[in-house]
């Protein structure tokens, strides 16, 4: 590929051996939208929930005397449907099936491609096009824009037809890559959620149904205040904010691995905020948890003790003989987590008081060797699902540095 100084006819990356600039055309000038086709009598129907991003979910199979009214755009081999009602949500699909009975709701326009069907599908798929179109819908709770309206957007193009395949064949490199990724991410998270329900005791148990060799006690039902103290509780405390300050202030959104993920950290405290505004600090291997709006998610802190809790998260520390890796875990367990969540208080974002968490009651192993076995089994395990989600991050995030480069 050759770089170059980008105007606003040339994208700044190309593949060696195209130098024109490229055209601007209306959409219509380089698709068919809507072709006219006779529907069979018996067909293979897709509505605006069955594509989630540029994934086909499912159908219905449905006779034409029974259709709804919507169902009128027969797919033909390459077709892009383009979600008209809230394009914002990028519900769009490219049909590449050997199928001829496959009907998309009229909630889909229906492209035709006289280019490389997958560079107009990253081309409809970009921020520039989602922009333009969002710009000439009409709603506002459900922004809609018409086949005829849409026909109307002006895009820029290759003046190459062969060029338009060779990014049509990157971007589909790519997409498949970041999807064979977000596969093995989500194997491996149903792995984790198994192996929670089957490590620890299921309701009306005292005894997992899955368990390390030479470990056979029963676990005990004991409250939380009898495995953690609360060590720091930051409610009621709104510290004043310094985008240059050293002391990063974790919230919800950072939770939820094995350690807090910093680069969702947004907000940070100054040195003399931090030393004087908090009731008390974290520690390495406190537990923190969340008590407002996503309740229930853990991390354990790490070492950046520098840091500082946001007042919607509390801290607890384990006690002698119950080790902070296998807490996490146990915390971690949707049953568990239920246990939290049911003495919520339903509000704008529902929220739990601290002084009723501490009094629930929890399943737990004794054994400081069966806690390690756990502990270090679901950390080991959550760490290799935080290093396909990065992996997974940094995919979307070349594919989208792509995007800005390789079209205009």
């Amino acid at each position: 590929m050759n770089k170059m100084a980008k105007n606003n006819k040339m994208p700044a990356i190309r593949f060696s051996g195209y130098t024109d600039a490229w055209e601007q055309r209306k959409l219509s000038e380089v698709v068919t939208i809507n072709p006219k086709t006779e529907l069979p009598d018996k067909f293979k129907y897709v509505d605006l929930e069955s594509v989630v991003g540029t994934n086909l979910l499912g159908f219905q199979v449905i006779k034409k005397e029974n259709a709804p009214s919507r169902a009128q755009r027969l797919a033909s081999y390459g077709d892009v449907f383009y979600q008209t009602v809230r394009p914002y949500q990028r519900n769009n699909y490219l049909f590449e099936n050997i199928d001829k009975d496959m009907v998309f709701s009229t909630g889909y326009a229906q492209l035709r491609s006289k280019l490389d069907s997958y560079f107009l599908l990253t081309l409809v798929q970009n921020d520039n096009f989602v922009k333009v179109v969002l710009d000439n819908c009409t709603g506002t709770s459900y922004p809609a824009i018409n086949g005829s309206e849409l026909g109307k957007i002006t895009v820029q193009i290759p003046s190459n037809d062969e060029e338009a395949n060779q990014i049509g064949k990157v971007f589909r490199g790519i997409d498949n890559i970041i999807t064979l990724h977000q596969r093995k991410l989500e194997k491996l998270k149903l792995i984790k959620k198994a192996l929670l329900q089957k490590l620890f005791p299921q309701h009306g148990s005292n005894i997992p149904e899955l368990r390390f060799k030479g470990f056979t006690d029963a676990w005990e039902q004991r409250k939380l205040s009898e495995f953690v103290d609360k060590a720091v509780d930051n409610r009621g405390k709104t510290p004043p904010l310094d985008e240059n300050g050293a002391h990063p202030l974790i919230e919800v959104a950072a939770l939820g691995g094995v350690y807090p993920d910093y680069s969702k950290v947004e907000k940070y405290l100054s040195d003399d905020v931090f030393n004087t505004n908090l009731r008390a600090y974290i520690k390495k291997d406190d537990i923190l948890f969340t008590t407002v709006g996503s309740i229930g998610l853990v991390s354990l802190m790490d070492s950046r003790e520098e840091a500082a809790i946001a007042q919607n998260i509390v801290a607890f520390r384990a006690k002698e003989n119950f080790l902070p890796e296998y807490l996490y875990a146990l915390f971690s367990n949707e049953d568990n987590q239920y246990k939290a969540k049911r003495i919520a208080m339903v509000a704008v974002q529902p929220s739990i008081k601290v002084s009723q968490l501490v009094n629930v009651e929890y399943m737990i192993s004794t054994n400081i060797e069966e806690q390690e076995r756990i502990g270090v089994f679901f950390s080991s395990l959550q760490s290799l699902i935080t290093l396909h989600q990065r992996k997974l991050d940094m995919l979307k995030n070349v594919k989208k540095g792509l995007l800005q480069k390789m079209f205009v």
